[in-house]
């Protein structure tokens, strides 16, 4: 057991100190993860976003240079040029089944 009052404020002291130090730690790491989780979902929310409008435009352009074209034909063309994209895109229609 320390006796000395000097010890003993210096030892309050470094206890408060890494208290404090272990808040602001907590709360500066718990504030960044929101942060980057709140702009990586913006991001992915964009990039989604843009997808789904080149998707859509490649879609329309197909039907509208090929009405006569059967469906096969049209997912074949689209999947060649949708592949030099480099990203894969899963397309899901308002239920939730894989089209």
């Amino acid at each position: 057991m320390i006796r000395s009052l000097r010890a003993q404020l210096a030892l309050w002291h470094g206890i408060l100190l890494a208290a404090t130090l272990m808040a602001l730690a907590g709360f500066i790491y718990f504030l960044l993860r929101q942060v980057l989780s709140s702009r990586a979902d913006a991001d992915l929310l964009d990039y989604a976003d843009k997808t789904s409008r080149v998707i859509a435009s490649a879609i329309n352009r197909f039907e509208t240079e090929r009405p006569g074209a059967s469906l096969s034909a049209k997912e074949k063309e689209f999947i060649d040029e949708s592949s030099s994209w480099g990203r894969f895109v899963q397309i899901d229609d308002a239920d939730g089944k894989f089209v």
